[in-house]
C-alpha cells in the first residue's frame, strides 16, 4: 500500500531517527510512504483568524499533492498532523476560506484543480496500526507541550518521560554518567557494523539492550 508522507521539518532536523524508524516499520507491515515532492513547511501552528491564508498554502499543497497521487495524506510529527488536518477541515467547511485559498492557488504557475478537501488525513499510528487492537501506547518524549499535543489526538497515549530528561530530573550524578556510558557503548556497536542508531538504555543494573 502507498501512501503521500509529509515528513516536516523536524524530521529532517532534530528527529531524523523518528524519519527513518517510521519508514522502516512502515514497510515492514506492507506499507510504502511516499515522501510529497517539495513539501514546505506546514506552519508549525493553526493560525485560527480566517483573514490568515499564506500559512496555511504550504499544507493545502501537499493536500493537492495527496489527492493527484489519488493517496491519503500521512505525517508522523503530531504538530505536522494537527496544522494540516485542521487546514483540510477548513477547506470542507468554510466556503469562504476555501474560495479565499483557491484564488491563491490560481495565480500559481501550473495551477491544480480548485481543492475542497477531498484528500483524508492520518497520522502514522493510525493509518499503519489497527489502533482497536492495541493495548497501550507510550509516547516518549522531552516534555515539551508541542509533542504531548499528540495525547489529545490519539485517544489512550501515556506519557513518558525519555530517559535522559528523567535522569536528568530525578536521578544522581552518577545514574547520568552510566546512561551516557551505555548509549556510547552503543553508538560503538552500530558504527562496528555499519549504522548508526540511538536506542533505549537500562538504568536500573541492566547492561542497556539495542535492537539487532
Amino acid at each position: 500500500m502507498n501512501v503521500s508522507y509529509f515528513p516536516g521539518c523536524t524530521l529532517r532536523t532534530k528527529a531524523k531517527q523518528l524519519d527513518v524508524y517510521a519508514r522502516q516499520c512502515a514497510e515492514i507491515l506492507g506499507v510504502t510512504l511516499c515522501e510529497i515532492e517539495d513539501w514546505q513547511c506546514c506552519g508549525g501552528v493553526f493560525v485560527s483568524a480566517k483573514d490568515e491564508i499564506a500559512s496555511k498554502l504550504s499544507g493545502v499543497r501537499a493536500l493537492i499533492a495527496a489527492r493527484e497521487a489519488q493517496q491519503p495524506l500521512v505525517t508522523v510529527c503530531s504538530a505536522c498532523h494537527n496544522v494540516i488536518k485542521q487546514t483540510n477541515h477548513a477547506m470542507q467547511t468554510d466556503a469562504d476560506f476555501a474560495a479565499k485559498v483557491n484564488a491563491y492557488m490560481a495565480q500559481e504557475k501550473n495551477p491544480p484543480a480548485a481543492y475542497n478537501g477531498e484528500t483524508a488525513v492520518y497520522h502514522y499510528l493510525e493509518q499503519t496500526y489497527d489502533l482497536e487492537h492495541v493495548k497501550k501506547i507510550d509516547l516518549n518524549a522531552d516534555g515539551g507541550s508541542w509533542i504531548k499535543a499528540g495525547m489529545r489526538r490519539i485517544h489512550g497515549i501515556t506519557y513518558v518521560l525519555e530517559k535522559l530528561r528523567e535522569t536528568i530530573r530525578t536521578r544522581t550524578k552518577g545514574d547520568f554518567k552510566e546512561l551516557v556510558r551505555q548509549a556510547a557503548e552503543m553508538e560503538e556497536s552500530h558504527a562496528d557494523r555499519g549504522s548508526r542508531s540511538i536506542y533505549p538504555v537500562q538504568l536500573d543494573g541492566g547492561k542497556g539492550t539495542a535492537a539487532p
